[in-house]
């Protein structure tokens, strides 16, 4: 595809690129369909060799690092930014007024997070108030993603 400098200064083109693409792929498309009168081996070949899925594939790395807005440290403002645009109910949490002590003999502070439209609840526990509260948020955000939780002792 050739472009004019104007195209490639132009923000709007450059946040409709995908869509730009996408258009180009379906007009080639739908030019070898017609020229191939839908000849379906022909079509299926130019898909192929269009995408190229497998060498894509290969240069894929599958140990991408977890998104910055699914860690620990920016939970609590993930899902209340999630929850502005409506994409969950407001995060209800529920602390615990004094410490609680685990099984191992420590005091420990206990908060659990509702996101009452995902039906989904988790409780966690940390040596603070603000770090039980960044725990349970992110193990609500984990579990909703399916992402594991990093810091669980079961691993």
């Amino acid at each position: 595809m050739y472009l004019g400098d104007t195209d490639i200064e132009n923000p709007k083109f450059k946040d409709n690129l995908i869509k730009v693409k996408a258009d180009l792929f379906e007009a080639i498309l739908g030019a070898v369909a017609i020229d191939s009168d839908w000849n379906q081996d022909e079509l299926q070949n130019v898909v192929e060799f269009m995408l190229q899925i497998d060498d894509f594939l290969a240069d894929v790395d599958t140990e991408e690092p977890r998104p910055s807005k699914f860690q620990l440290e920016n939970a609590v403002t993930t899902l209340k930014e999630l929850a502005e645009k409506g994409r969950c109910s407001i995060p209800e949490y529920y602390q615990a007024e004094e410490q609680v002590l685990m099984n191992d003999g420590t005091l420990m502070w206990e908060c659990a997070c509702y996101i009452r439209s995902w039906a989904m609840k988790h409780t966690a526990y940390a040596t603070s108030k603000k770090e039980a509260k960044r725990y349970a948020a992110y193990l609500v955000l984990c579990d909703f993603y399916g992402l594991p939780d990093e810091f669980s002792e079961e691993d």
